[in-house]
């Protein structure tokens, strides 16, 4: 299966929004998983939740990859929880490179993708996002648990489903 760990943020609520399903800030982008391996992967992904605890999280404002000329992604960063998001990245990582499964290598950088930019019609949505950064609004939340989750493409775009799902410590204000 087709895999990656994450966190699930709020949806975007405005009519204008760009997705309307919840939406996740990916942790690791795991790629083809051999059914032998999510055990493995599940043990990791336990593994970096039991040494971390909750913690709040909030997106805000807007950036692009590779950069503001010409975007291919469109992401809100995270603009609180950047430290822990981060932390909780690096332990899963390390968790996984123990036990032998591969993942994404490229650095990791706090953000939500809200826009993947394809045609004309995309560049055109990637250029009011980044001209006007306050049509995205702000959204928070308390990251309680981490997800393995699958993704099979289709033609209409990515299906993820939760394979397995792993609570961090408490939330220092319970």
């Amino acid at each position: 299966m087709r895999a990656f760990v994450a966190i699930e943020v709020p949806a975007l609520a405005r009519a204008d929004a760009v997705s309307s399903a919840p939406e996740h800030l990916t942790l690791a982008f795991l790629g083809e998983l051999a059914d032998e391996a999510v055990p493995r992967a599940r043990d990791a992904l336990r593994t970096a939740a039991a040494a971390t605890r909750a913690f709040p999280l909030a997106l805000e404002g807007v950036g692009a990859f590779p950069g503001g000329v010409r975007p291919r992604i469109v992401y809100q960063p995270v603009v609180e929880g950047a430290d822990e998001v981060r932390r909780l990245a690096a332990r899963l990582r390390e968790a996984l490179d123990e036990r032998g499964i591969r993942f994404d290598p490229k650095p990791f950088v706090p953000h939500v993708t809200v826009l993947r930019v394809r045609g004309p019609r995309d560049e055109q949505r990637a250029r009011e996002l980044l001209d006007d950064p306050t049509r995205l609004p702000r959204r928070s939340t308390v990251v309680r648990e981490v997800l393995l989750r699958s993704s099979e493409l289709r033609p209409g775009g990515a299906v993820h489903a939760t394979v397995d799902r792993c609570a961090l410590g408490p939330d220092p204000s319970d």
